[in-house]
C-alpha cells in the first residue's frame, strides 16, 4: 500500500510525525462497527455510536497516510505560528489530536452540527456552530492552514461544500498559508470488480448525488491560478478481510451505509429487501475474491 505523487512541488524529505493511530484506536473502531452492524434497525443520526464512528473513521484516515498531515508545516506547528481550521470538524477529532501535540498553536474547527466538545478541551482549541452551509464566519487572511477530511459515504446534508467553497476558504487564508484536504471516495482502484460490487456502489453514490464532492474538485485544483506549490496524493484502502484488519474496519464500516440506505439502494435497484440481504451476502464473496482496493487522495497547496 504506497503513496503515489504528482504535479508541480519538488520532492521534499517526509518528516516523521509523533503518532499515528494506535492498534487500540483500530480496535475501537472495529467493536463500533460490529456493534452498528448488529442492530436492526439503523438510521443515519448523530448518536453516541455514531460519533464513536466518526472519530473512529479519523483514526483509520490516520493510520493509512501515517499522520495528521502531509503538508510542509512542520518548522510552523512546532514554533507554535500555527494557526489551523478544520472545515466540517464533527466531533472535533482532528482538532482535539493536533492540539494536545502542538500546544502552541491555536485550532478552530467549525460545523454546521454541534457534535463536538463545548467543555472540556485543550485551551488553544476553539469551535464554531455555523448558521447555514454558505458561509464561512471567519475574517479574510486568518488562517495559516486549513483541514479538510471528506469521507464521501459519510456525506449528509450538513455540507460546506457548495460550488464556491474552494474561493471562500483561499478568501480566510493568510498569504503562504496551507490548504490540504484529504478524499476517501467510493472509486474502485483494481480493475476488476465484481458484477453485484459495481451495482450496489453505483447505487449508494446516487444516495449523495445532489452534494457537491470534493473528490471531483481535487483534480482540478492543482491548475487553481490561487494555489501554488500544489501535490496531489494517492493511496490504497483495502477492503475485506484479505486486507488485514485494516481491511475488516472498511468492510464493517460500509456494510453500515448499505444498511443505512438500504431503502433508497433497494428502489434504485428496484429489488426487495430480502434480495437485498443476498446482494450484500455477494457483495462480500465478491470482495474477498477480487481482493477490491478503494482510493484515498490528499491534496495540498499553498496560496499564493
Amino acid at each position: 500500500m504506497g503513496v503515489q505523487q504528482s504535479k508541480k512541488m519538488p520532492p521534499k524529505i517526509h518528516h516523521k510525525q509523533k503518532s499515528f493511530a494506535s492498534e487500540s484506536e483500530l480496535k475501537h473502531f472495529h467493536l463500533i462497527t460490529s456493534e452498528l452492524n448488529n442492530e436492526k434497525d439503523l438510521d443515519v443520526k448523530y448518536d453516541s455510536k455514531t460519533i464513536d464512528r466518526i472519530v473512529s473513521q479519523q483514526y483509520l484516515l490516520k493510520h493509512i497516510w501515517k499522520g495528521n498531515y502531509s503538508s510542509p508545516i512542520k518548522d510552523s506547528l512546532e514554533s507554535g505560528r500555527m494557526n489551523a481550521l478544520e472545515i466540517k470538524c464533527g466531533p472535533g477529532t482532528w482538532v482535539l489530536d493536533m492540539a494536545t501535540e502542538f500546544s502552541k498553536c491555536s485550532f478552530t474547527g467549525i460545523d454546521l452540527i454541534p457534535i463536538f466538545p463545548s467543555e472540556i478541551r485543550p485551551k488553544n482549541t476553539k469551535f464554531v456552530l455555523a448558521n447555514k452551509s454558505e458561509y464561512l464566519p471567519f475574517s479574510p487572511s486568518t488562517f495559516s492552514y486549513v483541514h479538510i477530511n471528506f469521507i464521501e459515504h459519510m456525506h449528509n446534508e450538513n455540507s460546506f461544500y457548495q460550488n464556491d467553497i474552494i474561493n471562500e476558504i483561499i478568501n480566510i487564508m493568510k498569504c503562504d498559508a496551507w490548504l490540504e484536504i484529504t478524499t476517501w471516495n467510493m472509486e474502485f482502484e483494481n480493475e476488476k470488480v465484481g458484477h453485484i460490487t459495481q451495482k450496489l456502489i453505483s447505487a449508494m453514490k446516487t444516495c449523495f448525488e445532489n452534494h457537491i464532492s470534493l473528490s471531483k474538485m481535487i483534480s482540478s485544483l492543482p491548475n487553481c491560478d490561487q494555489l501554488k506549490n500544489t501535490n496531489i496524493l494517492t493511496n490504497n484502502i483495502p477492503v475485506g478481510k484479505w486486507g488485514g484488519i485494516i481491511g475488516e474496519l472498511v468492510m464493517e464500516d460500509l456494510l453500515i451505509t448499505f444498511k443505512q440506505h438500504s431503502n433508497i439502494i433497494c428502489k434504485k435497484l428496484e429489488i426487495t429487501p430480502k434480495q437485498y440481504d443476498s446482494y450484500l451476502k455477494e457483495f462480500v464473496k465478491e470482495i474477498e475474491e477480487n481482493q477490491t482496493v478503494f482510493k484515498t487522495c490528499r491534496f495540498f497547496g499553498q496560496k499564493i
